[in-house]
């Protein structure tokens, strides 16, 4: 009977270790997510900002500044919480990252803010694991940023120059940055706030606002086009001001005129093909429903009111093409044309061809740099009558979304810009 007692204790101790043993073999239990949350600023309340992007339907209106954290359900093995296992991209393109986790929460900031009104992918790869060893099942969520998405022009290939003021006076086309930059954000034509330059005019000679660019060949061609969007005020215009300009009318310039803006003018220095007086270069004046069509037969001009065409503190498009093979300049606003001239016709006197810089003669400085805000740079002064030390008669406005074409748009391709970019 004793010996039976013994056998029957030493079964239930080997069947204790027995059971022991199975449980230190157990496989640990899967990594699980229980939230995915951005935080950042709202684009159009400048406020901080909370976003579900765990939930069922896919977020939108992500802020562009968003930092994300995903919560799990146990702590995460750090040396998984990198940059090929936690991705997010923006359609076919990474978006670069950083990656920190630190126990349950693993957080993804990425490097610069995202692009406005665009879709996005965060992918989660199988190779995330537990600090014990729990696998992890691969997942993604999407989601789409607050703002417009950026506008695909025609001709992208040929855009040399975007300036959207996005908070800065980049170009995010081409090696070119501002050396001087001394203007305010504003909101854009769509009421996001920090998304439009803001010009504020002189208040005193020689310190109204203005960015200069280097000179780079991207700010001139032989045919080019130039587009931008503005909103001004009549009452900000007893005189005339200059929107933007490279060396004066020794390159280009767009002036808005005096009287509430009663004229607007839009000046190009051309080199002539080939000229009866040996002249070398010309100017093309341009002025709609004015004076300055000096130097061009004119095809069409603008019978209305420039003032209740451009100065009703509406956001209006503003484009400029010349083509060099046919010598025609055409002016735009709002996609219509307002003025267009022939400027190397036989009937006339000077025969204006490539756009160019006109130097010859010149015994003051011609400064090179590129200026928005103004129509030549702070240095230049080859222009006794547009000398930005003496000036009060700097923009006065907003402006957004300027591009510069090393082609002529046509008027189609004009008018399909405008209706992208309005919208």
């Amino acid at each position: 009977m004793k010996t039976i007692k013994y056998l029957f204790v030493i079964m239930l101790i080997g069947s204790f270790i027995a059971f022991v043993g199975c449980s230190k073999d157990e496989t640990p239990e899967a990594l699980k997510i229980v939230s995915i949350t951005g935080l950042g600023t709202g684009l159009e309340t400048g406020l901080a900002t909370t976003v579900d992007l765990n939930a069922i339907t896919a977020a939108d209106d992500v802020p562009l500044d968003v930092v994300i954290t995903i919560t799990f359900d146990k702590a995460v093995d750090a040396s998984t919480a990198n940059a090929s296992n936690f991705n997010l991209n923006m359609g076919n393109d990474p978006v670069e990252i950083s990656v920190v986790a630190n126990a349950e929460v693993v957080t993804i900031t990425p490097l610069n803010d995202l692009a406005r009104g665009k879709g996005h992918q965060l992918i989660l790869s199988a190779d995330i694991l537990a600090d014990d060893g729990g696998a992890f099942t691969a997942t993604s969520r999407v989601f789409s940023t607050e703002g417009i998405a950026e506008v695909v022009p025609p001709q992208q290939a040929n855009m040399v120059v975007y300036i959207p003021f996005n908070n800065d006076a980049e170009s995010t086309v081409g090696d070119i940055t501002p050396v001087f930059e001394q203007l305010n954000y504003g909101s854009d034509r769509y009421g996001f706030p920090g998304s439009a330059g803001l010009f504020n005019g002189a208040t005193a000679a020689g310190n109204g606002d203005i960015v200069e660019y280097e000179y780079n060949t991207a700010f001139l061609s032989p045919s080019m086009t130039v587009t931008t969007w503005f909103k001004i005020n009549s009452a900000d215009y007893s005189g005339s001001r200059f929107m933007f300009g490279l060396a004066v009318e020794r390159g280009y310039f767009m002036e808005l005129g005096s009287g509430s803006v009663a004229w607007m003018k839009f000046a190009t220095n051309h080199m002539l093909d080939p000229d009866p007086k040996s002249h070398v270069y010309g100017v093309s004046w341009s002025d709609p429903n004015g004076d300055g069509v000096i130097g061009g037969q004119v095809l069409v001009d603008y019978l209305g009111s420039i003032t209740d065409l451009v100065a009703d503190d509406n956001w209006h498009q503003l484009a400029m093409t010349f083509d060099s093979n046919s010598s025609v300049k055409t002016i735009f606003i709002d996609g219509m044309v307002i003025m267009q001239l022939d400027i190397d016709s036989e009937t006339l006197e000077w025969y204006l061809s490539d756009m160019a810089i006109n130097e010859v003669g010149v015994e003051s400085v011609i400064d090179k740099k590129f200026a928005i805000g103004y129509a030549g740079s702070r240095d230049n002064q080859a222009t006794g009558w547009a000398l930005y030390a003496n000036a009060q008669n700097t923009f006065k406005g907003y402006l957004d979304d300027f591009r510069i074409f090393n082609v002529a748009l046509t008027e189609a391709e004009i008018s399909q810009l405008y209706n992208d970019e309005k919208n």
